[in-house]
């Protein structure tokens, strides 16, 4: 007997995901062994599609949505205000087996603001694979992430002013305890004073103890795009002078090295820019005596060559 899915309606996923049926078709060895096809609900490709359709489709009453790592949310519950959804992760990446979690995101409209975190609970092994161990906690596949975003000023901004559109923030924390966690910062839409468009900067730091250099690159880079946006004028001419501005004579302030060594960076700077400046100097004051002797010898043959006063 061939039973379609539309005949079962909104429990046609279900049963699919509960392995009593396949494709829509009856499956004939379901009452003789029914543990054997529940056992497979994660495991197996086509129940895990459908039960995943079945909870997108009953549950919250929200579409299901894909993150930036690939994993899957469902949403299963909600509560407002202000707005708070509950979903079921599911981690379909890994070839041996399939991860299960739990996420939770508030949200709020004004201001525009929103907070996440997800925490992997299990993992199920798929078909024909196994697993060390059921739980995803405390391994190195067990990582929890937290991430608060934050729109400032969703408007474009006008050419030459400043403006900032957002913040986001991300904590990843791997769970077993052998990684350390890793922290990300992004300002978006950035645009410093008389810059002509706005960009994106993005922070990004493994332990703690970078997090100061890493800021540091942060500062710099935003003086060096302030300097870069200058009109000209006092303050550009002073920017170039300190190696802030592209196309300057003086050499260009470097930055990463900057960053990386301190001191010793500036120092070498500063001394091959004053090196430079010596020799321009001394080349320039050669020059002067060079002309300066050749207008002498010049002069000294022109007289030479003129008839003495006392021969008339």
């Amino acid at each position: 007997m061939a039973l379609a899915a539309n005949d079962l309606g909104v429990v046609g996923n279900l049963a699919e995901a509960l392995g009593l049926t396949s494709r829509g078709d009856f499956r004939a060895d379901w009452l003789s062994d029914p543990g054997k096809h529940l056992s497979r609900m994660l495991a197996e490709d086509g129940q895990r599609a459908a039960l995943i359709a079945f909870i997108d489709e009953v549950l919250a009453g929200e579409d299901r949505t894909t993150g930036p790592d690939g994993k899957v949310w469902l949403p299963i519950a909600k509560a407002q205000p202000p707005l708070a959804r509950v979903y079921l992760v599911i981690d379909e990446r890994p070839p041996d087996w399939v991860g299960i979690g739990v996420g939770v995101k508030v949200s709020s409209d004004t201001p525009a603001a929103s907070v996440s975190a997800q925490v992997p609970l299990f993992r199920a092994a798929k078909v024909n694979r196994s697993v060390s161990s059921p739980m995803l906690l405390g391994t190195a596949d067990g990582t929890v992430t937290v991430e608060v975003d934050i729109t400032t000023d969703p408007a474009a901004p006008a050419p030459g002013t400043a403006h900032l559109g957002g913040i986001a923030l991300a904590l990843t924390v791997p769970t077993s305890g052998e990684v350390p966690p890793r922290f990300a910062l992004t300002l978006r839409q950035l645009q410093m004073p008389g810059a002509a468009a706005p960009a994106d900067l993005s922070l990004s730091v493994a332990d703690l103890a970078s997090l100061e250099a890493s800021a540091l690159n942060l500062v710099l880079g935003l003086v060096q795009a302030q300097a870069a946006a200058l009109p000209t004028g006092p303050l550009a001419a002073l920017a170039g002078l300190l190696g802030l501005r592209q196309g300057s004579a003086v050499t260009p302030l470097p930055l990463a090295e900057l960053a990386r060594d301190g001191l010793p960076a500036l120092s070498r700077w500063l001394g091959g820019v004053l090196g430079s400046s010596a020799r321009c100097v001394a080349g320039g004051a050669v020059q002067t005596f060079n002309q300066r002797h050749h207008a002498f010898r010049w002069h000294s043959r022109v007289a030479a060559r003129r008839p003495s006063t006392t021969d008339a």
